[in-house]
């Protein structure tokens, strides 16, 4: 089978400050109250919108703030990159298919492999996909092109229900810098035509309970504990620089004149404070002169508390993300596995991964292959995307000599085995 590559079109359109109140004493010293708001929602509030769309999140920024979550907290970016390697396994089996992989692509900037890394993605990272559509200039092969999730609007549904466009904006807080463009929806429907000249947009919708517009991810009960863990990670960062506590107490004379109170500060902290000294430091003014002259109290640091302070808290943290993410072993993800775990059953493993597989990536590799599969029909391709099936076999066999236990990645009856678990000719 000869699939020739086409000419073809190109895709479409293409803060939060804390609130500070100052209350003033009566014997001149102040009260900062911060008012923090609040987190990130764990389910988007939807607001109708009068130019179109409907809000993605209060802020029409719920991707957004997803995105930074799957950049800033370590455990949580592992999970979803884990998910995506397993959804795309070893990639496109062009063999099995009989395909050329120079000649079966789905535009002319990246391979299938390429598109389904990235729907993926966008896949586990926020619950839904998209996919453009363009028909070719021969007006008989089409194009497709991965659309980044976060750049999606929908627009209200109508009176049957039915999403019959969606609005693509690379930057949604300047949207007058960037004017959203309307897509009309496709559906892969036998009754629906894609005219020539225009880009057209497939975006897969799972269901959830009391959702109706935006998706959620399969993650959403541990947004909180994703936040926690990046709150954590930032407290490691101050501590590291401000040399875990504070290095002492300054006291100094009294200073009425406020300017010059302030000043006299921020000369002692460019000094004395921040990284490159590795000091943070108290101060304090006298309320009268009659009291001790200006001192320098050391603080000691307890060894103790400045070491491993949310130790259990961060254990926490990580099992419930990982366990949002329906990993059963945390050493899939890349933390330290447990000795004795893979000194006597290295087997967990395999069969932690094989469970996740069935539980979780199987469902999702089977929702964006037929998706892929419909797109290759409209090019009149009949064979059927198969995706290699990731292999992870462990297979103890003990070194006598050595009294050590070996790993073997390469045997056929459990790779046999991974291979009809992990069946990916999907309709």
């Amino acid at each position: 089978m000869e699939v020739k590559q086409k000419k073809r079109g190109r895709p479409a359109g293409s803060r939060n400050k804390p609130k500070v109140e100052l209350t003033k004493r009566k014997d001149g010293s102040a009260v900062i109250t911060i008012k923090l708001e609040k987190q990130i929602e764990n389910m988007p509030i939807n607001r109708n919108s009068n130019l179109g769309w409907v809000k993605w999140g209060q802020r029409n920024d719920y991707p957004q703030r997803l995105s930074d979550l799957y950049y800033n907290s370590v455990t949580h970016k592992s999970c979803v990159d884990f998910a995506v390697t397993a959804i795309l396994g070893d990639g496109v089996d062009y063999d099995a298919m009989e395909a050329n992989d120079s000649e079966l692509v789905p535009n002319y900037q990246y391979s299938w492999d390429e598109l389904i890394e990235r729907v993926s993605l966008d896949y586990v990272l926020y619950g839904s996909f998209a996919i453009q559509i363009i028909k070719n200039r021969d007006d008989k092969t089409y194009s497709f092109f991965h659309q980044p999730m976060g750049d999606v609007r929908f627009s209200p549904r109508n009176e049957d229900g039915v999403i019959e466009s969606y609005w693509v904006c690379s930057d949604w807080t300047q949207t007058g810098l960037y004017p959203p463009v309307e897509l009309k929806s496709f559906n892969f429907t036998e009754e629906e035509e894609i005219k020539g000249g225009k880009a057209y947009l497939y975006v897969y919708e799972g269901y959830s309970p009391d959702i109706a517009i935006y998706p959620v991810p399969n993650y959403v009960s541990a947004l909180k504990p994703i936040q926690t863990e990046v709150e954590l990670e930032r407290y490691d960062l101050r501590s590291c620089t401000n040399n875990f506590s504070a290095s002492g107490l300054l006291t100094l004379n009294r200073v009425d004149d406020e300017e010059d109170r302030n000043m006299l500060i921020q000369n002692i902290q460019a000094m004395f404070t921040g990284s490159d000294n590795a000091n943070s430091l108290i101060i304090n003014f006298k309320n009268n002169d009659d009291e001790e002259p200006a001192t320098f109290v050391k603080i000691d640091k307890d060894a103790g508390n400045s070491v491993n302070l949310f130790e259990q808290a961060n254990e926490r943290i990580i099992a419930k993300i990982v366990a949002a993410h329906k990993i059963s072993n945390k050493a899939l993800i890349g933390y330290e596995a447990d000795s004795a775990m893979l000194g006597g059953e290295g087997n967990i493993l395999n069969i932690a991964f094989n469970l996740y597989n069935k539980t979780v990536a199987n469902k999702m590799r089977r929702n964006i292959v037929q998706t892929i599969n419909r797109a290759l029909l409209m090019n009149g391709v009949e064979t059927k995307i198969i995706l290699k099936p990731l292999q992870f076999n462990i297979v103890e066999t003990t070194d006598t000599s050595s009294n050590s236990t070996l790993i073997d990645d390469k045997n056929e009856d459990t790779e046999k085995a991974t291979s009809e678990n992990n069946n990916n000719n999907l309709d």
